[in-house]
């Protein structure tokens, strides 16, 4: 039995009454998904609007450019990401929520698409070795540690949210138990 699960077995032994299980539900909804400020909706809609562009540029190299297959593939891969995170914020902007579960999980494999990008970048430079190459394959490396950084940053967030979601329980739990 792993920890979260004798964690909430343990404070599911004596469930809470309605009325305070409702506020709690709605207590850690509006902790994990926060409405979006203008100032988050303008920002989303600016990033989906560089997401496509970028993938649509990203496309047309792909079909029309005369770049080499391996730089095809890299436009290919950083489309198809552009793409993806797209919509993830078409979703949030549907919802006008910010869905901070949804975003910790994605931080899990953003670093494994960051060391896709790397990769590739570096390949690119030991195939064609010149000034160009070796600076991309720097930038590479440079947003790889980037990418670290944030989703270690996105871990701690997910985790201090968490560590409130069990405090607000136990919280609830002990208000209902000194009713009693």
């Amino acid at each position: 039995m792993s920890e979260n699960d004798l964690r909430n077995e343990l404070l599911n032994i004596e469930p809470l009454s309605v009325q305070r299980q409702e506020l709690l539900q709605a207590q850690v909804r509006n902790m994990f998904e926060p409405t979006m400020s203008k100032g988050e909706r303008m920002y989303t809609i600016a990033s989906v609007l560089g997401a496509v562009g970028f993938a649509v540029v990203a496309a047309i190299v792909i079909v029309m450019g005369k770049a080499e297959p391996m730089q095809k593939t890299m436009w290919g891969v950083f489309g198809a990401i552009s793409l993806g995170g797209a919509a993830l914020w078409i979703r949030s902007l549907a919802r006008s929520k910010v869905e901070i579960r949804r975003l910790a999980a994605l931080s899990k494999i953003a670093p494994a698409a960051a060391l896709l990008i790397c990769l590739l970048l570096i390949i690119n430079a030991v195939g064609n070795p010149g000034s160009e190459s070796l600076a991309w394959a720097i930038f590479g490396v440079t947003f790889l540690i980037l990418t670290v950084a944030i989703a270690l940053h996105n871990r701690i967030i997910a985790a201090e949210l968490n560590q409130r979601e069990q405090m607000l329980r136990i919280e609830y739990r002990i208000a209902e138990m000194s009713e009693k």
